[in-house]
């Protein structure tokens, strides 16, 4: 098979060598090529102002048929052993079954055999226009500078409202000029631009075209294309219509309305235009005569005012000035970088009260204002800190803050002051509660346990264990209760802990910050006034609430102490002085050896189950607590493993609070606490537990784990007194009302 100019050509000489087949037609051909030429430059010379159509040519061709062609008893043209087959084409030759409609120059011919002769099968001749294309050339004046079109501006994407109108623009240039289309995709045609009987201009030049449609559904969705085509190619370019309303979740404020941006798919919330000319002045409650009320309202969408007529259609007065009805202290006492509040007021005032004015606060490091002429420039107060009546600050260092009442004189945009006496702001750096005794233990969660030796593993106990306790002496010890915390009947966190010392004093820390000393309620204050326990052997025993724990301050030698702390909800924290003696318990023996944390009870002896330690440290007394070995094993991780993505995103972001880098990444103040074991419980506590409400705004079982790690760099003398601020964790005031709420729910009457 043979491939020429797009041409497919299959060969069928079964009885004759090709060459023998050559030489057969060789006069034949080259008789009817000299007529075929002759005829054919005097019809392109007749029809010379005019794009020659090849139908015609092929036509005229039928009709004159001579040498080297017959006729069968059918009609139909029939050609033999032709093998050139530019020749063939050039003569415009129609070869077999030929019918009276046939449009084009050739066609798929089928294999046909006469006698010892076969006859040539051409493939879709319409595909190969090169050599047609140089013949119009040499006869056509101006054909050779014909080019195919070129969409020089393609339709673009666009997002459109039900309802409303939009258009498709493209535009594309070529010789001749093209023919422009722009319909949906499945409707588009790609067929060539076929021109009869009309002028061939083939000067370089553009078309346009635009597609509307003033009211889009939809169904008018989809894919639309545009087509370009002239007699020398197709081009074409897509585009996607969406139709959705990109205003439909925006809610704009302030008077602004929703604009969208159909090429861009997005949409902005911008002021509109005021197209009132009217001349009506009226006085805005910003003292300011303004053209008309649709001026006022542009204003104050513009900058974000919400001025309102205060005299209509008249010219402002002359206002006296307003008075203060609230000021603020004069000192206050803050910690570095925590939220605090400042509160001032003021009422209109005198014989010509004017309206409401304006609260804005400013630092007091600014110098008076030396303008010439006062009335053309607002006061200069230094650096202002927002406006409202109410505003919340933070403060790194010690600054004086005052207030300032803003009102207007008559057509002026001059405010009338009155400035408050300035706030002295003192900033204390935040505390951070070191520990410089020996080592701690944290009973946190659902449930972990990091031990004295910092070994970290879980522990689903349902029962009453010693946490720690003096092995050697029994002067002290610590339990703790753990009790299922989760909907699903699974895990367990602290429910209270119990400090016995002494033999003398039993105090029982419980959910909701109650302490109950001997089983009588006992009133805990803050650190400021601790409240003292004094044993009948003279040792004495301190108790307060700090930083959200409950403390408790025991065991006081010459250099040092031993605390418990509880944070009222699930977590305890043990921390021994420096000299300790050996322990015993589940938070290990203390003895700076991770290896033998896990000391069964009885025997001593070190085991590798977690479950069978536990259990050897449980008090069941009444023989009614079920042993964790001998529950079953809780693929909590596949339970619940839709929501591990959540819970890592969540974790990781708290664990970014930047006090809690420093911490991790031991550039802060104090030494480096390694976040890895308090993160992966975050995750795991985050996934399988909901012990705390969702309603609970700021607070969550993540925040349970950030707090012990907070608590911990606290103790190594990190900086932590914004933990909660930064992690989102029941930062802010309300947050921690509610969490206040939250654990009060857990008191009870005794």
């Amino acid at each position: 098979m043979t491939s020429i100019n797009g041409l497919v050509v299959r060969w069928w000489s079964r009885d004759l060598p090709r060459p023998e087949f050559l030489s057969i037609q060789a006069s034949l051909t080259s008789s009817f090529l000299t007529m075929f030429v002759l005829w054919f430059a005097i019809l392109l010379t007749a029809d010379a102002a005019g794009l020659v159509d090849l139908q015609d040519i092929i036509d005229s061709h039928l009709e004159t048929a001579g040498d080297g062609v017959s006729a069968d008893i059918e009609g139909r043209v029939r050609c033999r052993d032709i093998t050139d087959i530019e020749t063939l084409c050039e003569h415009k030759k129609q070869c077999m079954d030929v019918m009276p409609d046939l449009p084009d120059l050739c066609r798929s011919f089928k294999r046909e055999k006469t006698g010892v002769d076969e006859f040539v099968e051409i493939i879709d001749m319409r595909r190969s226009e090169t050599h047609i294309i140089s013949m119009l050339s040499d006869v056509i004046q101006g054909y050779a500078d014909a080019s195919p079109p070129l969409i020089i501006q393609g339709p673009k994407n666009l997002t459109v409202t039900p309802g409303s109108q939009y258009q498709l623009e493209c535009k594309a240039e070529g010789a001749p000029t093209p023919k422009l289309t722009i319909t949906r995709l499945e409707e588009a045609s790609l067929n060539r631009v076929k021109s009869k009987k009309n002028k061939l201009d083939v000067q370089m030049s553009a078309a346009h075209v635009i597609h509307k449609n003033e009211r889009v559904q939809i169904q008018d969705e989809g894919w639309y294309r545009c087509v370009a085509a002239n007699n020398r190619g197709v081009v074409f370019a897509d585009a996607y219509l969406r139709v959705y309303d990109l205003c439909g979740d925006i809610t704009c404020t302030g008077g602004k309305i929703c604009v969208p941006d159909n090429e861009a798919a997005t949409a902005s919330c911008v002021c509109p235009e005021c197209v009132d000319p009217s001349y009506d002045p009226l006085c805005g409650s910003d003292c300011v005569t303004h053209f008309n009320f649709c001026q006022l309202e542009l204003k104050n969408c513009l900058y974000g005012t919400s001025y309102t007529r205060f005299l209509d259609s008249r010219f402002c007065p002359d206002f006296t000035p307003p008075e203060f009805t609230v000021t603020p202290p004069r000192t206050l006492a803050v910690t570095e970088g925590k939220a605090f509040t400042l509160t001032c007021k003021a009422a209109p005032a005198g014989r010509s009260p004017g309206p409401q004015p304006i609260i804005s606060w400013y630092l007091a490091d600014y110098e008076a204002p030396t303008n010439e002429d006062p009335t053309l420039y607002e006061p200069d107060y230094g650096q202002k800190l927002g406006d409202g009546e109410t505003i919340k600050l933070r403060m790194k260092d010690d600054h004086d803050i005052f207030c300032v009442a803003h009102q207007c004189k008559h057509g002026q945009s001059i405010p009338i002051d009155i400035v408050s006496d300035s706030v002295y702001v003192t900033v204390a750096p935040g505390e951070i509660n070191v520990w410089r005794g020996g080592p701690s233990c944290q009973v946190f969660g659902d449930p972990h346990i990091i031990t004295f030796d910092n070994a970290v593993y879980e522990f689903e106990g349902h029962c009453e264990y010693i946490l720690a306790m003096d092995c050697e002496k029994r002067k002290w010890s610590v339990y703790g209760s753990f009790d299922t915390c989760s909907t699903h009947g699974r895990g367990a966190c602290l429910s209270s802990v119990t400090l016995y010392y002494n033999g003398e004093v039993s105090l029982e820390l419980l959910r909701g910050k109650i302490v109950n000393n001997a089983g009588k309620r006992f009133d805990v204050p803050v650190e400021t006034t601790p409240a003292k326990i004094t044993t009948e052997s003279g040792e004495t025993l301190y108790v307060f609430e700090k930083d959200g724990w409950v403390v408790v301050k025991f065991n006081f030698a010459y250099d040092s102490h031993y605390e418990l702390r509880w944070d009222g909800l699930m977590s305890a924290q043990i921390l021994l002085g420096a000299n300790a003696p050996a322990t015993c318990g589940l938070c290990g023996n203390a003895n700076n050896n991770t290896a033998d944390d896990f000391q069964m009870r009885w025997t001593g002896d070190v085991v590798e189950n977690v479950n069978e330690f536990g259990d050897s440290w449980r008090i069941d007394r009444r023989n009614k607590c079920k042993k964790t070995a001998e529950m079953p094993e809780w693929e909590w991780e596949k339970d619940f493993a839709d929501r591990k993505q959540e819970a890592t995103t969540v974790c990781n972001k708290k664990f970014d609070a930047p006090q809690l880098v420093k911490c991790a990444t031991g550039t802060g103040y104090g030494k480096q606490v390694s976040p890895k074991p308090y993160k992966e419980a975050c995750v795991s506590d985050y996934m399988r537990s909901d012990f705390l409400p969702d309603e609970l705004a700021g607070l969550n079982m993540a925040c349970v784990t950030v707090m012990n790690y907070a608590e911990r760099c606290g103790n190594e003398a990190n900086k932590n007194h914004l933990w909660r601020e930064e992690s989102g964790c029941a930062g802010e005031t309300e947050e921690l009302e509610k969490f206040k709420e939250f654990l009060g729910e857990f008191d009870c009457d005794f």
